[in-house]
């Protein structure tokens, strides 16, 4: 009787390269997706002069194996990203199945995927985060929704009210609190603006370069949130401290 034959397939060793922080705009998102048509295009035809057959390119076979996603939702042209929905631009990948390459340019875990083996891949991996990291962005808009803008900043300016303005014996209790608060809020802050930098964050505006500067609006609010806050914390704290002053012995 003869032994069996058993065949090891051999698996993918995913070579991950992280994204971001950055800002893309759909004109950034229409090139990254020519890119990747045209290296599927050339490691195709390279094949085929290797193999001496010729085979006829068929761009709407290119097109179909090259996949724009926003979510779940697959978009036929970039144009289509002005339609998703706000979580679906949080997912924005492009991915191609030959060579197998997934890019996510997604609001955390910001990452493209080649296969390790391929120097080809790897080498366009990284020139695909080269041009990412032209379009660079402040990691405090991956870090922080709208509410920590004004959460945050209370909760430190709270803290430290606490702390300076409960400092007796008797109040030993509540100015751990305002300690135990002050810290939290800084450590919140510090961690998410680490994080948003450890796991690569890119940011899809639905918009042309040159509509960029409709998106005006919401930059003005949150900086408003962020002015109102800080301002409200420091009369918190300047009341602590008079308070203190006139009243504590």
């Amino acid at each position: 009787m003869n032994a069996l034959k058993r065949e090891i397939k051999s698996q993918m060793s995913a070579h991950k390269t992280k994204l971001g922080p950055a800002r893309l705009c759909l004109d950034d998102i229409r090139d990254l997706l020519d890119a990747v048509k045209e290296f599927q295009g050339g490691r195709s035809k390279k094949e085929n002069d290797s193999s001496g057959t010729e085979v006829a390119n068929d761009p709407s076979e290119n097109m179909s194996s090259v996949k724009l996603l926003a979510g779940n939702a697959v978009a036929e042209s970039v144009e289509d990203l002005k339609e998703a929905t706000p979580e679906e631009l949080r997912h924005v990948s492009i991915s191609s199945r030959e060579p197998l390459m997934e890019i996510d340019l997604w609001h955390t875990s910001a990452e493209i995927t080649v296969d390790t083996q391929d120097v080809a891949a790897r080498a366009f991996a990284d020139s695909v985060a080269s041009f990412i990291g032209e379009r660079k962005a402040s990691p405090l808009i991956f870090a922080f929704r709208p509410i920590d803008w004004l959460f945050i900043p209370l909760m430190l300016s709270y803290g430290i009210f606490l702390y300076f303005f409960y400092r007796g014996d008797a109040s030993v209790g509540l100015s751990a609190v305002g300690l135990l608060l002050a810290f939290v809020a800084i450590f919140a802050a510090g961690s998410r603006i680490y994080w948003a930098r450890k796991l690569g964050s890119v940011k899809v505006d639905p918009v042309w370069r040159n509509e960029k500067r409709t998106l005006s609006s919401q930059a003005r609010t949150n900086i408003l949130i962020a002015v109102g806050a800080a301002l409200l914390g420091a009369v918190i704290t300047s009341i602590a401290g008079l308070w203190q002053g006139w009243f504590v012995k």
